[in-house]
């Protein structure tokens, strides 16, 4: 049976969908792993199997209603559902109900808590869900952080003693701007009427007061902690540049965006966020980690990993615990109250894999046979691919002019997704054999730039 797995933030989902591809692949799975564009694009043209996709959002309905008749059976996890801000505006950006889950075989969910959660806006489909958690969670476990040993190690050699501060304030300081990202709010479906569109306002002028008070925060680290190198990892919808120029210029502070967060979690003495789902991970790695909050919107504060985090109201609060944990005590003591907090929102913390739950919900799907109609289906949806596409070609050839707006659209495209590499999933492959001993057999096979078919072999 064939599964697709698109990844559209590399940095984010990368590592984890090659591990659940793995598993997947090691359970005789044929795994074709890309970037979501090229797979939505392509679809038409590939074997009906399973689509794990990474969200289910209502304006996506008319989309899935087409993979099914082209043959695919769907299953969603959702990426972003871990720690959502605001339990209100997460049901009007995703509008959970009875309608959206329909074209599901199963919604896969990071815990029980939003199992629960999505059952009371769709109740008709609660037996859809499964709270199988993510393999996120899974390379956060302690056998497998030696995954990014390497990485660690180097980034140790590189900067020395690191401070990381991870933000998330996209709507503040978006790459194509502050009418841009309302602008792909509303073209994207994210705006369904005007209650939404003061939240994300509002959200937009909490995130611009938060981006100049964590830059003033980062100076004053610089000037307590001269020997620490401070990272800055913005959001990958973040403008980097707009940090570069608000931040001191010296290799003391830098701004980057390399890699999966989790080596530079490992890496870092001590980590600072504001409502960030990296603070759930840190948590999960058992790493240093504080939520300063220097103003207050419950409406725009993370439910989840903040109270995961050690918290701080103030700059001068967030420089005395950043010297507690470098000068004194770097351990990071257990707390009951968290660990049920984190059990109750993420499965798989210990046990069996996350990965290993998926796939082995994955065998009980059985394919519907291909039929006329769905051969007659494809046949048109090709057809009407190919008009469409010299059509555009026409506009290309005849003087169709490309804004500037477009390009950083493009810009924007990149920085989330920058390309895959055959030999990065071979070295990513070498490691998970020896963390596991696992996958011997798993074989890898470019089909396309950035689109994988991982298969096992014979041994």
């Amino acid at each position: 049976m064939n599964l697709y797995l698109p990844i559209e933030t590399k940095v984010r989902e990368f590592d984890a969908k090659f591990l659940l591809s793995c598993v997947a692949a090691e359970a005789g799975y044929t795994v074709i792993l890309g970037h979501k564009k090229l797979l939505d694009k392509r679809l038409d043209q590939m074997p009906p199997g399973i689509f794990l996709d990474k969200s289910m959002p209502e304006r996506n309905i008319s989309r899935y209603l087409h993979y099914k008749k082209l043959g695919f059976t769907l299953i969603a996890h959702d990426e972003e559902g871990i720690a959502p801000l605001n339990l209100d505006e997460y049901q009007r950006r995703r509008r959970y109900s009875n309608e959206t889950l329909a074209p599901f075989e199963y919604v896969l969910t990071w815990g029980q808590w939003q199992a629960d959660f999505i059952a009371a806006k769709a109740p008709l489909y609660k037996e859809k869900l499964k709270a199988t958690g993510h393999p996120r969670v899974d390379l956060t476990r302690s056998e497998f952080r030696a995954f990014y040993a390497e990485e660690v190690q180097k980034l140790r050699e590189q900067y020395g003693p690191m401070i990381l501060i991870n933000t998330n304030f996209m709507l503040g300081n978006h790459f194509l701007g502050d009418d841009g990202v309302m602008e792909l709010l509303e073209k994207s479906g994210k705006i369904p009427d005007e209650e939404q569109r003061q939240y994300y306002l509002g959200l937009q002028e909490h995130h611009k007061i938060l981006f100049h008070e964590f830059a003033a925060m980062i100076v004053k680290l610089q000037e307590r902690f001269a020997d620490s190198t401070i990272i800055v990892r913005p959001h990958p919808s973040e403008n980097h540049e707009t940090w570069k120029h608000a931040l001191p210029s010296t290799d003391k502070v830098q701004v980057l965006h390399e890699g999966n967060v989790l080596p530079w979690l490992m890496a870092a003495q001590v980590m600072i966020h504001n409502s960030c789902t990296t603070g759930v991970e840190a948590y999960l790695l058992e790493r240093p980690v504080i939520a300063y909050l220097p103003i207050r919107n419950e409406a725009f504060e993370g439910y989840l990993a903040n109270p995961l985090s050690e918290i701080a109201f103030t700059c001068q609060k967030v420089l005395d615990t950043v010297e507690r944990y470098l000068e004194n005590d770097l351990t990071v003591q257990s707390d009951p109250q968290k660990q049920e907090l984190a059990k109750h929102h993420i499965t798989g913390l210990d046990g069996e894999l996350a990965s290993d739950r998926i796939v082995r919900l994955l065998n009980t799907v059985t394919l519907t046979p291909g039929n006329v109609n769905q051969t007659a289906y494809q046949l048109y949806h090709r057809f009407k691919k190919t008009v469409r596409s010299n059509k555009i070609l026409r506009r290309l050839l005849f003087g169709t002019s490309v804004n500037s707006r477009n390009n950083l659209a493009e810009q924007h495209k990149k920085q989330k997704f920058p390309g895959i590499e055959r030999d990065e999933l071979f070295v990513s492959l070498a490691k998970l054999q020896t963390l596991s001993g696992r996958f011997a057999s798993i074989q890898i096979v470019s089909l396309a730039p950035n689109l994988f078919q991982i298969t096992r072999g014979e041994r």
